[in-house]
């Protein structure tokens, strides 16, 4: 079982799809369990980055449309391009 544990973990390394950080608010706990079939199963538990993307969580994460009109419509030195 710990063979194909290490195994797992070393495969998924060398694919990038793990990778070790220090610290970082967007990284999440990751274990590896057994399953009945012998396997093993990779679990994350998303909880605390969760918490934290309601918290950071703006209103509005895309620009509003009128936003974008204004913007459009106004040179880099903020001259109003269309009447």
């Amino acid at each position: 079982m710990k063979r194909q544990l290490e195994k797992r973990s070393n495969d998924s390394k060398k694919l990038g799809i793990w990778k070790r950080v220090g610290h970082s608010q967007w990284s999440a706990g990751t274990s590896i369990q057994p399953k009945k079939t012998g396997d093993v199963r990779a679990l994350t538990d998303f909880r605390k980055l969760n918490e934290y993307l309601q918290l950071v969580r703006k209103p509005h994460p895309l620009p509003k449309i009128n936003e974008l009109f204004y913007k459009s419509s106004r040179d880099s030195n903020g001259q109003q391009l269309l009447t």
